[in-house]
Order: C-alpha cells, then sequence, then structure tokens
C-alpha cells in the first residue's frame, strides 16, 4: 500500500468552457499530474458543432491554445486532442 500511495496519478480534465478559462490556474496545482481536454465535452458546452478535422472554430482554436499553453507553462504532460498546431518549440 505505501508503495501504492507513492505512485498516484491526478490527470485532471479540461471539458467545459468554464473548465477552459480556469486551466491555468488547474495547472498551476501541485499535485494534478496531467491535463487531459475533451474536445467533444467542450464543444457541447461551447454549443458548437461537434466536428473533428478541418479548419476548427476560433472558439475551439482558442480552448485548444489555452490548454496546450497551460500544460506548457507548467510543465504538465497533455492527454486528448490537441493540435500540433498549438504546441511551441
Amino acid at each position: 500500500m505505501g508503495t501504492s500511495n507513492k505512485h498516484i496519478v491526478v490527470i485532471a480534465q479540461i471539458e467545459s468552457v468554464e473548465g477552459v478559462k480556469n486551466v491555468d490556474e488547474i495547472a498551476a496545482l501541485e499535485g494534478v499530474s496531467a491535463l487531459m481536454f475533451g474536445p467533444g465535452d467542450f464543444m457541447a458546452d461551447a454549443g458548437l458543432e461537434l466536428k473533428m478535422g478541418g479548419e476548427p472554430h476560433p472558439t475551439f482554436a482558442a480552448a485548444m491554445g489555452a490548454f496546450a499553453g497551460a500544460g506548457q507553462k507548467y510543465g504538465k504532460p497533455l492527454f486528448g486532442y490537441v493540435s500540433s498546431n498549438y504546441l511551441v518549440e
């Protein structure tokens, strides 16, 4: 049990407009190991047409940018769909 407790991972799922607004604060939390973006749930919450591929809606593009930026700023691995266009090299 002691060994298991030393290997806990907390992955914050960002799936709403409110989550994206707060992604920087979420990523900054000690104990949050990684971030996961839920594009379908985000699009539904934002009232956007659910589509994958093609040119993203500006609201969706801004959300991906905020998500990717927070992960990079705080050194958190990213899970879920994030276009490589939003990652800084």
